[in-house]
């Protein structure tokens, strides 16, 4: 049986050599059930054997080959998956990107405007000091007559002319801190969703294994049945030649043919 047993090496060579390094393959397998059992090696059984040694040699090819195109098969789903993974990450990424970019240019034109308004209240606040300063001023020259009043509101208008620049000052920077708040929220939104995504793509790929596990199951299950069907099919025409070549019952070893079975 050695030639065969080369012979089986070679067939099942081309394939991956990883493959048969992740998963079990049939010729390590049933190696041990190769040797025909004895009853075969009488020369009455000559033909049969070497039909025997033929058909276990097929079965363990075909379950090698079948095995090995189930985990190619499987291979090739997995790489299509994180081809799909992976540009599900760039488009996530690309997504945030531009959100992030049209969050800053809506704060950066929220500031704006701020800064905008806040130049407008001080020309006014200017312009009105300067009219205040001019009335104040002139009084005497028309025979109008400046109260106590009028000059409480010209210098509350300086006072708060003076402090304008501090007031425009802290509101711009508490703009900006509810502007770096708002940028922190979204980051961490962006966070959670690329973790959301991870987490959801290693279960896209978990399940890709467990459905190939359970191909993989199935398909031992059938083999299994193939071979117990051999099994109890070479019992029955060793049994046959038994009869013909006049052998009795204690001459046989019908159980060493149930190793097809296992």
């Amino acid at each position: 049986m050695g030639g065969k047993n080369d012979l089986l090496q070679i067939r099942v060579r081309p394939h991956s050599v990883s493959h048969t390094r992740s998963f079990p393959l049939a010729t390590p397998r049933h190696h041990d059930h190769l040797r025909p059992p004895s009853t075969l090696f009488k020369p009455a059984f000559r033909d049969l054997r070497l039909e025997y040694e033929d058909e276990v040699q097929r079965i363990a090819v075909f379950e090698t080959n079948q095995k090995v195109a189930l985990l190619a098969h499987h291979d090739a789903s997995i790489a299509r998956l994180r081809e799909t993974q992976r540009k599900a990450r760039e488009e996530l990424t690309v997504r945030q990107s531009e959100a992030m970019e049209r969050l800053e240019e809506r704060l950066l034109a929220q500031e704006l405007d701020q800064v905008k308004a806040q130049d407008e209240e001080r020309a006014n606040g200017e312009t009105a000091l300067k009219h205040m300063s001019a009335y104040c001023c002139s009084s005497g020259d028309d025979g109008r007559e400046v109260t106590a009043k009028d000059l409480r509101k010209l210098k509350w208008q300086q006072h708060r002319q003076d402090q304008l620049e501090h007031t425009h000052r802290a509101a711009i920077n508490v703009l900006r801190g509810l502007q770096e708040k708002t940028i922190k929220q979204r980051e961490r939104k962006h966070e959670n969703e690329m973790g959301e995504l991870a987490e959801a793509q290693v279960k896209e790929v978990d399940e890709k294994r467990r459905e190939f596990e359970g191909e993989i199951r199935k398909f031992e299950k059938m083999m299994e049945q193939r071979r117990r069907r051999a099994a109890e099919r070479w019992e029955k025409k060793v049994r046959l030649r038994a009869i013909e070549e006049g052998f009795e019952e204690k001459d046989l070893e019908l159980p060493q043919l149930q190793r097809l079975a296992v």
